[in-house]
């Protein structure tokens, strides 16, 4: 291997962790759609913090080259060190879970937000906002535009807002008396056809004396 091979090989090296770490954040976490220029900023961003996390704790470089003389003519061996290459991954890999534990608790923005730094969130979406704030808190009750309510626990939803879609558990029917009518079942999903136009997000828990066919 020649010297630009080497020098090639390096630079791999050295954005592979970045990289990385864009494809597990960007597979955990739910984002708007990004551009392939901001795709690779944002790898170029995770590149630099990963790198200096491995010069403070390693400083090794995972890769480097032996020179051997033959006559006349120098051969070059490209040498990997594996256990600082495996750190450097290690590295790519927490950086990229704490940015997406940073995401989902909206960190730091929860805090920038009470101290007027600015009003937004590290959430995609509104909806996404609302449901990872109060979802896990309690049960929604969700209209639709055929005038019916169903009550549930939000077990899952879509993070795709142009195809809302909403999945609940221990659900039932809502009449216009306040009667629960539970569904059997798993629970009911929700898609964008079933007209969903308002949640209310709820803190207390079905009781079941209210709903009818319950034992």
């Amino acid at each position: 291997m020649d010297r630009l091979g080497y020098e090639t090989a390096s630079i791999i090296v050295v954005l592979l962790p970045g990289f990385i770490s864009a494809a597990i954040i960007s597979a955990l976490c739910v984002r708007p759609k990004q551009s392939e220029f901001e795709k690779v900023i944002e790898a170029v961003v995770n590149t630099f913090v990963v790198v200096v996390v491995y010069a403070l704790v390693v400083g090794k470089f995972p890769l480097s080259m032996e020179a051997t003389a033959d006559q006349n003519t120098t051969h070059y061996q490209l040498v990997i060190d594996r256990l600082p290459l495996l750190i450097l991954i290690v590295i790519a890999i927490g950086w990229s879970l704490l940015v997406c534990f940073c995401e989902q608790r909206d960190f730091p923005f929860h805090f920038l937000r009470r101290w007027r730094f600015t009003t937004r969130t590290s959430r995609a979406s509104l909806w996404d906002d609302a449901f990872s704030t109060y979802g896990p808190k309690g049960y929604v009750q969700v209209e639709l535009s055929d005038g019916r309510c169903v009550m549930g626990y939000p077990k899952k939803y879509s993070d795709d807002t142009k195809d809302v879609g909403l999945f609940l558990e221990d659900a039932g029917w809502v009449s216009e008396a306040g009667d629960l009518t539970r569904i059997p079942g798993g629970g009911i999903l929700l898609t964008k056809s079933s007209g969903i136009t308002n949640i209310t997000f709820l803190n207390a828990e079905i009781d079941s004396s209210k709903v009818e066919g319950s034992s």
